[in-house]
This record gives C-alpha cells, sequence and structure tokens, in this order.
C-alpha cells in the first residue's frame, strides 16, 4: 500500500483540491487520522495545498463556463472552502467580476450558445419549449431569477 503522502501526491498530480476535499480522498483510501492531518500539514507547508489558490482558480474555469456567482460560491462550499476565506473571495470576485451587466452577459453567451445549437436564427420567434430550455440551463448555471428573466424577455 502507497504511503498517505504518495497517494495524496498522485491525487494532486490529477487536478487541485481544496483541504477538504484532500482530507475526504485520504480518508475514503482508509488512512489513519493523524496520518492525514500529518501529511496536510506538511502539503500546506510546501505549498501544495491552498484554499485560496484552488478558489481562485476554480473561480476563473468556472466563470469561463459562463456559470453564475451564486453556482460557483456554492460550489465551494461544497468542495469545503467557507469561512472568511469565501465571503472575502466573493467580495473580492464581486468587485471584478460581478457587476451585473458581466452576469448579465455571461446569461446572454450562453443563452446564444443554446439558440445556435436549437438552429434558431436571430430575429426568430423563439418557441416556449426552447426558452424553457434556456431558463432550466441559465438557473443550473447559478443564474439569479432577475438575470434569467431579463435574457428571456430579450430573446421574446
Amino acid at each position: 500500500m502507497k504511503t498517505c503522502e504518495e497517494a495524496g501526491l498522485r491525487k494532486l498530480a490529477d487536478r487541485s483540491l481544496s483541504v477538504c476535499e484532500f482530507k475526504r480522498f485520504l480518508r475514503r483510501k482508509g488512512y489513519e487520522e493523524a496520518e492525514i492531518e500529518q501529511t496536510v500539514t506538511s502539503f500546506i507547508s510546501r505549498g501544495y495545498l491552498d484554499d485560496e489558490s484552488f478558489s481562485k482558480e476554480y473561480i476563473e474555469y468556472s466563470l469561463s463556463r459562463n456559470r453564475g456567482m451564486r453556482r460557483i460560491f456554492a460550489e465551494l462550499r461544497e468542495k469545503g472552502v467557507g469561512g472568511d476565506l469565501l465571503s472575502r473571495l466573493y467580495r473580492e470576485t464581486r468587485e471584478e467580476y460581478g457587476a451585473a451587466e458581466d452576469e448579465l452577459q455571461r446569461a446572454r453567451t450562453e443563452a446564444e450558445r443554446l439558440l445556435r445549437n436549437a438552429g434558431i436564427p436571430d430575429g426568430e420567434d423563439v418557441p416556449d419549449k426552447i426558452k424553457a430550455r434556456i431558463a432550466r440551463r441559465l438557473e443550473r448555471y447559478g443564474h439569479t431569477a432577475s438575470v434569467i428573466c431579463d435574457i428571456l424577455d430579450e430573446i421574446r
């Protein structure tokens, strides 16, 4: 059996993890709690684990995928990032990316992509079925109800 550090390094070579996700992974692998804590402490001191860096990368990736702020930060909470760090990152992200116009533009980009995929040319009436699909997708991507309503008003 691999040591706890070896298993952790192999996992981190695949992708970045939050400290909480990393601990969950090692627990599922059956390592002792003391060994997990020692590995986590070692990895944090070496810079292999860093919730702030992980969160910033995750936010950048999610924004590039046209996800809404609500979904991004809910997913970070699920990944074990919380407290003051999450609050600070939320404020910073809102200042940098989260202006209402930016959120609306990300939602608009996703709606336009769905319209293209449905084969609906610009300016044509959009069937209710497609509007509902767009609304569901935007909601799933974490956009607020007001943004979704604005997008639906634009495509009518």
